[in-house]
Formats: C-alpha cells, sequence, structure tokens
C-alpha cells in the first residue's frame, strides 16, 4: 500500500515559522498534529481545498484548541498560501461550536457563522467541515467519541468497521 501523500514542504515550512512546530497539542507537537490530518484527508482522497485546510485547521484556535497560532489579522497572507476556500475553511473551523454544529448541519439544521462571507453554511461546506473534523478526531484518537461523525467517516470511505481506510496507520509521520 502506498504511502499517505506528505504536506508540501513549504507550507510546512511556513507553518514551522509560525511557531506551529514548538506548540504542544494532544501529547505531541502542532506540526505533527496539523501534518498528520492532512495526510488522512489526502489519503482519504479529500479535495485539496480540504486537505490544505487540514493542514490549518486550528491556527487561528478553536474553541477546542484556544491557543492561536496566526492572527486573524494574517488571513489574507493564509489565503495566498492555501487558496481562497481553504483559508476560509479554516476560518469557519475554527469560529464554528463543534463538533456539535457539524452534526446538527449533517442532519439538516442550518447552520451559521460568524463568517460574512458564508453567514449560513450550505450542506457542501458543512459536508467539508465535517470530513476535516473527522480527520481531526481520528488523528488524536477521539473519532469513536462521536457516532454522528464515525458514521459520517465511514460514510466518504475514511474509516471501515476495521479503522482507518486508505492506508492503515501510514499517515503517522509519512510526512517527516
Amino acid at each position: 500500500m502506498a504511502p499517505a501523500p506528505s504536506p508540501p514542504p513549504h507550507l510546512l515550512q511556513w507553518l514551522r515559522v509560525q511557531g506551529a512546530g514548538d506548540t504542544p497539542h494532544s501529547g505531541r507537537m502542532l506540526l505533527d498534529h496539523l501534518a498528520n490530518t492532512y495526510c488522512i484527508l489526502a489519503a482519504s482522497r479529500q479535495p485539496a481545498s480540504v486537505c490544505a485546510t487540514g493542514l490549518f485547521h486550528s491556527v487561528y484556535g478553536t474553541n477546542a484548541f484556544r491557543r492561536v497560532t496566526v492572527a486573524a489579522s494574517r488571513r489574507d497572507e493564509v489565503c495566498a498560501l492555501i487558496g481562497e476556500e481553504a483559508e476560509r475553511l479554516a476560518w469557519l473551523f475554527g469560529t464554528i461550536e463543534r463538533p456539535r454544529a457539524l452534526i446538527e448541519g449533517l442532519r439538516g439544521k442550518v447552520i451559521r457563522s460568524a463568517d460574512v462571507k458564508e453567514p449560513v453554511l450550505d450542506r457542501a461546506w458543512i459536508r467539508k467541515l465535517a470530513a476535516i473534523e473527522c480527520a481531526n478526531l481520528l488523528e488524536q484518537g477521539e473519532l469513536w467519541r462521536t457516532e454522528a461523525l464515525v458514521l459520517f467517516a465511514r460514510r466518504i470511505g475514511m474509516i471501515t468497521d476495521f479503522g482507518f481506510s486508505p492506508v492503515g496507520q501510514s499517515w503517522r509521520k509519512a510526512w517527516a
């Protein structure tokens, strides 16, 4: 089985310069978590913008990880690095109440965001954000705690009844 695609080296270096390699996160460094999240999404054949978001998903901080690695005032810089859609997904990921809002959105409830460009998240945005959250939680070994997201991860082929689908655990440190 082929190893998971690695994150682009220039993006890893940019995140290192921002301090992600020195920031603790879930028992290791934030950069490890971000890169592994990217690898899970890439191995799961998610769109390039979703994979890029995986690499930047918590740089603005989130409701669960409050540490800000990149200030909101630098959103244009992040946009230039990863693209408009990926940056907006990263911003939304940091501003919505996850996983609750994503679970409600997957069930058809209207989800509002603080983003002026996307005040109401449509189904496509919710699905992209849910894929990122699944990879985020899977990487931390916490996906199993949220049944609705486990079901979604199965539906998109990220996991099977036997675990992580595309590459087993080969995504861990595949990028190093």
